[in-house]
């Protein structure tokens, strides 16, 4: 790879979303095994609403651990399905000013959504103003934007990123009140 592929990769927004996929994964995967162990141990319906996270502070929780777990599990299949649709995109030749900003956002939002979980674990459920503030924003882009631009690609696709999207973010929303 050449200095001229390195920063046409980077003006379309391919070399953020190639760097951002690779966090995005491992996180998503570190998660999923985390919930999966913590499942394991819990063994029976009640013990699950039983159980209590670990937090060296002492404020009341704002979602049970089971809730947290489905809202960031929502919120990473958001994010999950964004990073498909990107793929796809790119693998249709799809580069457009619009891909490139999509593609930015999803590497400035997916990064923070690691450090707002890690953070809403320790505090029991809440998120902070300002990291809700910015993943609502990080969700209407991603969905809204980038679910116009499939939809001009391929009409099905489109759809039914709306569709999926929008039930993903009913449930999490519901969830998170």
């Amino acid at each position: 790879m050449d200095s001229d592929e390195i920063r046409r990769q980077w003006n379309s927004g391919i070399l953020a979303l190639r760097a951002a996929s690779v966090i995005f994964v491992v996180f998503v995967l570190r998660n999923s095994v985390s919930y999966l162990r913590w499942l394991a141990e819990l063994g029976s319906k009640k013990k699950l609403h039983e159980s209590k996270i670990e937090s060296p502070l002492d404020i009341p929780a704002r979602l049970s651990e089971e809730d947290r777990q489905l809202r960031d599990l929502c919120q990473s299949a958001i994010f999950t399905a964004a990073l498909f649709v990107m793929w796809v995109l790119y693998a249709q030749g799809v580069r457009t000013a619009w891909t490139a900003i999509i593609a930015w956002v999803f590497t400035f939002f997916s990064d923070d959504w690691v450090i707002m979980s890690d953070y809403s674990r320790v505090l029991k459920g809440q998120l902070l103003r300002w990291h809700r503030l910015r993943i609502n924003v990080a969700n209407a882009l991603l969905v809204v934007i980038l679910g116009i631009v499939a939809w001009q690609q391929w009409v099905w696709l489109g759809a039914f990123y709306y569709l999926a999207n929008t039930t993903i973010l009913v449930a999490r929303y519901r969830i998170d009140r």
